[in-house]
Order: structure tokens, then C-alpha cells, then sequence
């Protein structure tokens, strides 16, 4: 007989109830791993009287600093004197590791193993720290710093990039990265003045400090680069139309100087199309930039003051010398 409940004896308030037991939780398996040192899930489920699966989820959510600390393992916190040669740090064994992980998941792009593991080397060269020592909070640290101009070595955009990079690899969770501020967005407005588009004025104010600066020969602040404008007026007219190329063709300098006359550059009535090969995931890709209106009747003019060369660098310009001219100039005309 099937005994009716009624609000006399069913209550929300009884404490005793039956069902599914709680499953393990992720402090449960770090407290397994700490008692009886092992990662096995196997072990821990039996320890933990749940199933494996219920493990290998808890597992996936706890990360190696965390794995290392409740197994006892401590890792040497500095560099030692010769790892902080790039060709010795990248011996260190952890450190091939992430290298060739990186490899294999992007598609076997060396360039891109080779900038993030860098990155780390600079970071790790910066903090005097192993790569092992790096934790999501001291690198959290160093981010912060960064973005205050408190480091002047590196860059926010690389080391982010890299330590996202770093921790992934190591099974620390995206999230966590993001709210600790090492994400994963692109540089803001403001951020890196460089990264902005620049208004009308501020374009006009660069040109003007820029055609004061090709008056005499230039030598950077640090006497490392030279440009000799007064003997060379070909130099001069280079330099004055390649931030206007820059500006509407949206090139990179390094790829801008590549570009040839010639099979590269096609005069047309009304525009002018340009062939550049400009950086892309797996190498060069060929863009196709088209002058229009005023910046086509200037590169025209460029053109002809130049003596319509018909082969030969259209900017033969150094790619050092010119892009630590072009900053000098930014920042005296103070807007940067």
C-alpha cells in the first residue's frame, strides 16, 4: 500500500535524504594527490570511491603548478648563468618541449615556435626566473608593469601573447589567464599610440617635422643610424612619399622597401596598383594596393622626380635606419 504524502509529514527542512552521492570535487583530487602522491586516476578514484571519469574531469581542470605543488616537486626559481644564453635556454628540456608542441600545433610553423619561445626567454632573462618558476600570478605582475611603461624591453602585445602561449602548454585555463590580465586582445587606441590611425592634423604636423628633417644629413640619437640627405635627392623623395604609401596602402616598412619597379608597380588612368608581399600566418602573401585621387597623383609625382626608373627598389631605403628615422620624427612632433 502506497502511503500518501501529506504537509504533516513531508518537509523541505528533513536532513536524511537519499540519492546520488556528491561527486568528487577538484579540491577532493588535489587532496588525493597530496596524500598519496600519485596522478594515477585510477588510484585516486579508488581512493576517492568514484569512478574514473569523474577523475579524469577534475584532472583536466587542475594545472600542473597546482599537480607539482600537492606532489612536493620544487623547481630551481633562478636561471643559472648560462641558460640565460638564448642557445642554452632553449636546450632546457621543458623549454624543446613547448617548442615542438608548438610546432606540431600550428601546422609546423617555425616562425611562430621560434617568436614564442623567445618571448618566454625574455621574459624568464627579465625576471631572472626558470621556466618552471613562472607562475600566472608573478608573470601577472610583470604585465601590469608593462603596460605602466615600468619595463622599457618588452613589448605587451609579444609577452602576452607568449605567456598565453607558455600556459596553455603548461594546463593553465584561458580564463584564468584573462582575468588575472593576461589576455588575449589586440592592443587598444591609446595603448600604443603607434597603433592608431592618426587624424588629418596629426598627419600634416608629422610631414611638416618630417620635411625639416630631411634639410640636412641625420644621424639617430644613439649614433647608430645615418641617412645622408644633403648629397642624395633621390633619398630625400623616398623618404617624404613613404609614410603616404604607408598610410594608404596599409603596408608594413620592411614590406614596402621590398617593393620593385616594374612588374610591381602598374600605372593605369586613374589609379596606381602596387604589388606587395606582406607577412601572413605561414609566410608572404601577395597584396594588391591601389592609389587613388590624391595619394596616386602623389606617388606619381614621386615617380617622375625619381627619373621614371624602369626597375630597381621603388624606397632603397635600410630598414633600421629608416624606421628609427621615421620614430624620431614621430615623437618630435609630440603626439606620440
Amino acid at each position: 500500500m502506497i502511503e500518501c504524502l501529506t504537509q504533516e509529514t513531508f518537509s523541505l527542512e528533513n536532513e536524511k535524504r537519499t540519492g546520488r552521492p556528491q561527486t568528487a570535487t577538484k579540491q577532493d583530487v588535489i587532496k588525493a594527490i597530496r596524500d598519496h602522491k600519485t596522478t594515477s586516476a585510477t588510484e585516486i578514484a579508488r581512493h576517492l570511491a568514484v569512478g574514473r571519469a569523474t577523475v579524469y574531469r577534475r584532472l583536466k581542470q587542475i594545472n600542473a603548478y597546482e599537480i607539482n605543488e600537492a606532489l612536493g616537486i620544487i623547481h630551481e626559481a633562478e636561471l643559472k648563468p648560462a641558460q640565460m644564453q638564448y642557445d642554452v635556454f632553449k636546450k632546457i628540456p621543458e623549454i624543446n618541449d613547448f617548442y615542438e608542441t608548438l610546432r606540431f600545433k600550428r601546422d609546423n610553423s617555425q616562425k611562430y615556435s621560434n617568436d614564442m619561445t623567445l618571448g618566454i626567454f625574455r621574459i624568464c632573462l627579465h625576471l631572472n626566473r626558470n621556466p618552471s618558476a613562472l607562475t600566472p600570478e608573478n608573470t601577472a605582475e610583470l604585465v601590469l608593469k608593462i603596460k605602466k611603461k615600468e619595463v622599457a624591453n618588452l613589448g605587451i602585445h609579444e609577452t602576452r601573447k607568449s605567456l598565453r602561449a607558455w600556459f596553455s602548454f603548461k594546463g593553465v585555463s584561458a580564463q584564468r589567464l584573462t582575468d588575472l590580465g593576461i589576455d588575449a586582445r589586440a592592443q587598444r587606441v591609446g595603448e600604443d599610440r603607434s597603433m592608431a590611425r592618426l587624424s588629418r592634423a596629426h598627419r600634416a604636423k608629422f610631414m611638416v617635422v618630417l620635411r625639416e628633417a630631411v634639410q640636412c644629413n641625420w644621424v639617430s640619437s644613439e649614433g647608430l643610424y645615418r641617412l645622408g640627405f644633403a648629397d642624395d635627392d633621390v633619398l630625400v623623395a623616398a623618404v617624404l612619399e613613404l609614410p603616404i604609401f604607408l598610410y594608404y596602402t596599409g603596408a608594413r616598412i620592411r614590406a614596402a622597401l621590398s617593393v620593385k619597379w616594374g612588374n610591381s608597380v602598374k600605372f593605369e588612368a586613374n589609379t596606381v596598383t602596387v604589388r606587395v608581399v606582406d607577412k601572413g600566418r605561414h609566410g608572404g602573401i601577395t597584396w594588391f594596393k591601389k592609389l587613388i585621387g590624391d595619394p596616386r597623383d602623389a606617388f606619381v609625382a614621386f615617380y617622375e622626380r625619381v627619373g621614371c626608373p624602369e626597375g630597381g627598389r621603388v624606397f632603397p631605403l635600410e630598414y633600421n635606419a629608416t624606421r628609427r628615422f621615421l620614430i624620431e620624427c614621430y615623437k618630435k612632433a609630440s603626439f606620440g
